[in-house]
């Protein structure tokens, strides 16, 4: 061994596992030791198994973001719960203070109904728009060490998950001041939670793959959730006394956003009869976009590293 190579200094390896990190080679071994090429597409099985090894890298780094982003005010992470409640605070000065729409469209109790719609519609909007940047981001990690792309816009929701809390939060303790009373469907607020979690999931990878590919989608997201805001539900109920086409009416409520938004409000507000149709419509949207979103996603998993 010459003096130059024995002199080297020790080069570091990226704290990821073993098998995952790129060798110098063509070829690298994954966990059952077989060979294969890098860039080669895997399966189904062995790419669940390689997410589900950097599970820690996923939760990890939405609570290392939020810290560093609650340091850089004075409020830190109240920041989560205030602007959500100056949403509502807004919406409800236009559309009850100033328009009067519960006297007018005969919506009873109108501020627990809007402060529900905007905390739930808000975590699929955060979702969404964090997600369709987590690939443009996450470039520079990408390019140092090997991880499953689909992490980058999965750790993107849950950061916003983790947000999602605070307006969790907010509700239980604001609604029984607003004279909202529980009832057993609040039991179902988990699994309301857990639809409305593996659609925004699906939202995220569809958006980051649309942002990769076409820059401009970016600017236009934001744009698609607002109209987002008012066509599902989120401001003023999809009604007869507000929407008197039938046709539009109905194709207005099997939208998946306006699914979500009303079996939250069934779970938490106690003059929502249990209505089995939206129930079936959050379910089916979530496991589509889902499916669709993931498969989408992976298709382009070997150009992702290229940004």
């Amino acid at each position: 061994m010459s003096a130059s190579t024995e002199s080297a200094p020790a080069r570091l390896e990226p704290a990821v596992p073993e098998h995952l990190v790129p060798s110098a080679d063509p070829v690298t071994a994954s966990d059952d030791a077989e060979l294969r090429r890098l860039g080669e597409r895997l399966s189904l099985r062995r790419y669940l198994a390689e997410v589900w090894s950097f599970r820690e890298f996923a939760a990890i780094g939405p609570v290392a973001q939020m810290r560093a982003e609650s340091s850089e005010t004075r409020l830190g992470t109240a920041w989560n719960l205030i602007n959500p409640l100056l949403l509502v605070a807004v919406y409800y000065l236009i559309f009850q203070v100033i328009l009067g729409i519960e006297e007018r469209r005969g919506v009873s109790n109108y501020l627990p109904f809007l402060t529900v719609g905007i905390l739930a519609y808000n975590f699929l909007r955060r979702s969404t728009q964090s997600g369709s940047k987590s690939i443009i981001k996450g470039r520079k990690m990408m390019q140092s060490i090997y991880f499953p792309r689909v992490i980058l816009p999965m750790s993107a929701t849950v950061t916003q998950l983790l947000s999602y809390f605070w307006s969790i939060g907010a509700m239980v303790i604001l609604l029984p001041i607003m004279g909202v009373r529980p009832s057993r469907m609040l039991l179902l607020f988990p699994v309301a939670l857990i639809l409305q979690l593996v659609m925004n999931f699906g939202l995220s990878f569809l958006a980051a793959r649309l942002t990769f590919h076409f820059r401009d989608f970016e600017n236009l997201l934001p744009f698609l959730l607002r109209v987002g805001t008012y066509i599902s539900g989120v401001l003023i109920p999809i009604n007869p006394d507000i929407i008197s086409n039938d046709l539009l009416r109905g194709a207005l409520r099997v939208l998946p956003t306006s699914a979500i938004v009303d079996v939250v409000r069934q779970t938490l507000l106690d003059d929502y009869a249990f209505d089995p149709v939206s129930w079936i419509l959050a379910g089916v949207w979530s496991v589509v976009l889902m499916t669709v979103g993931f498969w989408w996603f992976t298709r382009a998993e070997n150009e992702y590293g290229r940004v």
